[in-house]
């Protein structure tokens, strides 16, 4: 609703519609699949999401022990519980596996689906860390992810 009323509005205006939307969305995080990402692609809105990462969640630091005490969740971790709850944590942990199963890290796979997916035109990455911005690169080298390994993913969301 949000996207169409603000496009009407621009072109009632006759000013430029938005050409990019920043949203939340990640492996465990796809409520913009939906009635968003329609309304986005009709008005030429393209995806840049932030969070597909969540939070670093989705690295898999947080189930490895690998997490610093100056990590965000160990930090705060009454911040953002979308992304550390127990339903995604159990996502998280399914995720790790497969990508695990095709040779890729956790940030690869969960970047690099975002990165896949036909609303998108980018995405925003949060490093803190040389280390992190390798892996981050890493994901963007990759070709696009498989039909199958997509479908896999599909089947653990």
């Amino acid at each position: 609703y949000g996207v169409t009323m603000f496009c009407i509005a621009a072109d009632k205006l006759g000013v430029p519609r938005p050409c990019c939307i920043q949203n939340d969305m990640s492996l465990n995080e796809r409520s913009f699949e939906g009635d968003v990402a329609e309304a986005c692609h009709h008005f030429g809105v393209v995806g840049l999401p932030y969070g597909v990462l969540s939070g670093g969640t989705l690295t898999g630091k947080y189930i490895t022990g690998e997490a610093t005490p100056r990590s965000r969740q160990n930090l705060s971790p009454e911040f953002q519980p979308r992304y550390n709850g127990p339903l995604a944590v159990e996502a998280t942990k399914a995720y790790a596996k497969l990508a695990e199963a095709w040779g890729l890290t956790p940030t690869e796979l969960a970047i690099a689906w975002a990165r896949d997916r036909w609303y998108n035109a980018g995405v925003i990455t949060g490093t803190t860390s040389p280390k992190q911005v390798e892996e981050c690169l890493a994901a963007f080298r990759l070709e696009t992810l498989p039909t199958e390994l997509c479908e896999a993913i599909d089947a653990i969301h």
